[in-house]
């Protein structure tokens, strides 16, 4: 067992990995109103990034439940992407000195580079707003890093986590238009005497690796509240997680490297 992620042998049913999202969200949902954000190396900016990640992680699989109770699975696979985004992001934050200031110059490098775009394409950019990024991107470059610009760089930051880049890959290839969505799509009818000219369309399709992409769900639901979790002093709902966990066979220990 890989400390962040799932064995093919322990891959979980799609009911019960639909019903360790519903605990986690429960367990989330009946916290404390009045969230005290902790102070890392003199700064609350950790503390805001994963709990933030944490929130929006939260939103994410009450989303891929209400799809998957529609039966789409396959239009759920982006939102899982990002889950998994989310727990590698909050878990190398969680961890790493001037992880946000990275993440920020990450953020402002993209920023630069949609700007000088939509000048390229005559859109209007005033120039306080260029002077903006353009400062923040100066002020940042001390930060900068592999893991600012790469979730595989990110998860190579914490142990564990580089075995969750091979299902981010998976749950990527159907996350972007290309052969992969046709793939899910389109079934070859062998009953015409060239089959290459008779295909069915599957207007619903279930996707190949459903248990896989709803397991991973659950444990990057793990990773990212194990990251708000670890940095608080209070931990009303640590054993319920722990207990979660187990029944996942994830370690839920995270860190860095």
């Amino acid at each position: 067992m890989n400390e962040a992620s799932l064995d093919s042998h322990q891959i979980p049913s799609l009911e019960k990995s639909l019903g360790g999202m519903r605990e986690l969200m429960d367990i989330w949902q009946n916290g404390d109103d009045l969230i005290q954000v902790p102070e890392v190396d003199e700064s609350f900016d950790t503390g805001l990034c994963v709990r933030t990640i944490a929130e929006h992680a939260i939103s994410l699989t009450e989303s891929v439940i209400l799809l998957a109770e529609h039966g789409m699975y396959l239009q759920s696979i982006p939102l899982i992407r990002l889950t998994l985004e989310c727990g590698i992001t909050a878990a190398w934050v969680s961890v790493t000195p001037n992880a946000v200031k990275a993440m920020n110059y990450g953020y402002a490098v993209q920023e630069q580079k949609l700007l000088r775009h939509m000048l390229d394409i005559n859109v209007p950019v005033s120039e306080e707003r260029r002077a903006q990024v353009n400062a923040a991107v100066e002020k940042l470059a001390e930060f900068d890093a592999p893991a600012s610009h790469s979730h595989l760089e990110r998860s190579k930051r914490f142990a564990g986590g580089e075995s969750l880049y091979l299902p981010y890959r998976k749950l990527s290839k159907v996350s972007h238009a290309g052969q992969s969505i046709l793939h899910q799509y389109l079934h070859v009818k062998h009953e015409f005497a060239d089959p290459e000219k008779g295909y069915a369309i599957e207007l619903s399709p279930r996707y190949e690796w459903v248990e896989q992409a709803f397991g991973s769900q659950v444990v990057s639901l793990i990773l990212t509240l194990t990251a708000w979790d670890q940095m608080t002093t209070d931990r009303p709902w640590s054993s319920r997680i722990q207990n979660l966990a187990d029944r996942f066979h994830v370690i839920r220990t995270i860190r860095g490297i």
